[in-house]
């Protein structure tokens, strides 16, 4: 929803841009608050979440070998703590700086 959110707001920034410069600072404003509805992370958690169901969701059409929902969930969570462990400290750093600024 948040991308869906963004893109129409970058439609309008488009179509602002080429027929009407004063509306600009306005549209800045618009996406700003859209995008401060939600955290950085809610949109990592939401994210990560969405990735982890992705072996019920091929597993649901089909497109996995009986029996190997287990080991696809298994690879899946393996891949995104190996993510997480390289980048720990960065999203840590930027999940404080974020919280602090509002």
């Amino acid at each position: 929803m948040v991308i869906f959110s963004v893109r129409l707001q970058l439609m309008e920034f488009n179509r602002r841009q080429d027929k009407d410069s004063r509306s600009i600072g306005e549209l800045f404003y618009s996406i700003r608050s859209e995008l401060t509805a939600v955290t950085f992370a809610e949109a990592l958690q939401t994210l990560l979440s969405l990735i982890d169901d992705i072996a019920i969701t091929l597993d649901a059409a089909g497109c996995l070998r009986k029996g190997k929902i287990a080991k696809a969930k298994e690879v899946i969570s393996d891949k995104i703590s190996e993510w997480y462990s390289g980048m720990t400290d960065y999203i840590k750093m930027y999940i404080q700086l974020s919280q602090t600024s509002q």
